[in-house]
């Protein structure tokens, strides 16, 4: 009888144990959940393509926009999170399907979209696959920008070569710009360019951005991509040739 009165306690003790395990379990998801929400931004989205100069209103009227929860750390800066806030309003660049939509990106912003830095310009450019690490650099990486000239007899003392009407030696391959930040990378599989060509948006000082187009002028460019928070330096020309 004593057995069975210790086996009826325990099984109480364990019942109340389980119980409560149950209870704090529960108490624990619903808080995570809640902290999952907090952390969490409902912004609108564009259910399709919105081309630049489009007037938003029938956009709205027709359901094109929904919502999307977004994490707080990834949200853009002017991130749209009502429907009033894009009525009576056109677009100024591009949309994409189910991005985010700045108001910076409405006609009659006063902040640029790019997000140019005070004293630089925006230059865009386009180049070959080889020529911007196969599509690997991506908005807010930082390259060198190298120009180059078809190889000839490396400059010396007695001969010390002659510059194009751009001014690189032939047969040179220079530092143009140290560093420089990508503002907007278009790749092809974004625009359905099947010429594989990629569209890199920098900012730049205005000397630099001269220099930049003048190199592009004759297809001279090729991008090197530096490590994070690893600043670029100016490196002695490279002669290629006998």
């Amino acid at each position: 009888m004593k057995a069975r009165g210790v086996a009826v306690v325990l099984a109480f003790v364990l019942a109340a144990f389980a119980t409560l395990g149950v209870f704090l379990y529960i108490r624990g998801v619903k808080n995570d959940n809640n902290n999952t929400a907090q952390q969490l931004t409902t912004v609108v989205v564009s259910k399709r393509d919105i081309n630049p100069g489009t007037n938003l209103n029938p956009l709205i009227s027709n359901g094109d926009f929904t919502t999307l929860q977004v994490p707080n750390d990834a949200i853009v800066e002017g991130a749209v999170t009502d429907l009033t806030q894009l009525q009576n309003h056109a677009t100024s660049t591009f949309i994409l399907a189910n991005e985010q939509i700045s108001t910076f990106r409405l006609q009659g912003s006063s902040k640029s979209v790019l997000g140019i830095p005070d004293g630089y310009e925006a230059v865009t450019i386009q180049l070959e696959a080889q020529r911007v690490l196969n599509g690997v650099i991506q908005t807010g990486d930082h390259v060198v920008i190298y120009a180059t000239g078809n190889p000839t007899k490396a400059p010396t003392a007695s001969a010390p070569g002659s510059k194009n009407t751009k001014g690189f030696f032939p047969g040179a391959t220079l530092t143009l710009v140290p560093d420089a930040q990508i503002l907007r990378v278009i790749n092809p599989s974004t625009t359905g360019n099947t010429g594989g060509t990629t569209f890199v948006t920098f900012a730049l000082r205005p000397h630099d951005a001269a220099g930049v187009i003048a190199a592009q002028a004759q297809g001279l460019l090729w991008l090197s991509l530096l490590p994070p928070d690893q600043p670029g330096a100016q490196q002695p020309p490279v002669f290629i040739g006998g």
